[in-house]
């Protein structure tokens, strides 16, 4: 799962091929900036990381239970601050802690915000394989969050650089053999949440939920 603006994703993933491995690692993707090749975590150039307590790419180890209150919830945010020469600064914990910005001089198509945030989640395989693999738990339960992948506390800063908790502007979309629901602002302490994913198929057949 992760958080996209403009060039930029962020979160976690399972991703065997890079890390050789079946656990959950952090990680971010830069793609599409000029004369810059697409890259992940710490390979990539321009960030600057300033504290070495989040290790960028490492195993996550303390995950959720399916369907159980043993639900761990990861708090990213990306915000931009004008008075900063780099603006562009990537944020830990529910009270945030700074992980490190990325350098201005490859975001400079961001210097004016992003265009399009995207919240969710996002599966691939080999290009020779067809098939859709499962997301999140491999499960959709709409609203019930113990066992099906969400999101909460969703929100933006909007060109005045106001906080937006309860956005009214979210356009949701739900890709072949997977689901999304429960969009909506609950209360303060959850805010606007959102749950998705499935079990995946093949073009001819989905799997259900």
């Amino acid at each position: 799962m992760g958080v996209a603006v403009a060039n930029e994703s962020f979160g976690f993933w399972v991703f065997p091929f890079q890390f050789q491995d079946s656990f959950t690692h952090w990680f971010f993707e830069v793609t599409n900036i000029t004369n810059v090749p697409g890259c992940f975590d710490l390979n990539c150039q321009g960030f600057v990381q300033i504290n070495t307590q989040v290790p960028i790419g490492a195993a996550i180890y303390d995950v959720s239970d399916y369907g159980t209150d043993n639900q761990v919830f990861l708090h990213f945010t990306l915000i931009q601050d004008p008075e900063k020469e780099s603006p562009w600064w990537l944020f830990y914990n529910q009270e945030p802690t700074p992980i490190g910005y990325f350098s201005n001089k490859l975001f400079t198509k961001l210097s004016d915000g992003a265009d399009t945030l995207k919240f969710g989640g996002y599966v691939f395989t080999q290009p020779e394989d067809e098939t859709s693999p499962e997301m999140g738990s491999g499960r959709f339960k709409n609203e019930i969050y113990q066992r099906t992948a969400n999101m909460i506390n969703v929100k933006y800063t909007d060109y005045k650089y106001q906080s937006i908790h309860s956005p009214t502007d979210i356009q949701t979309a739900e890709s072949r053999c997977y689901f999304e629901g429960d969009h909506s602002y609950k209360d303060e302490t959850v805010g606007y949440t959102f749950c998705f994913g499935g079990k995946g198929g093949t073009e001819e057949r989905c799997y259900g939920h």
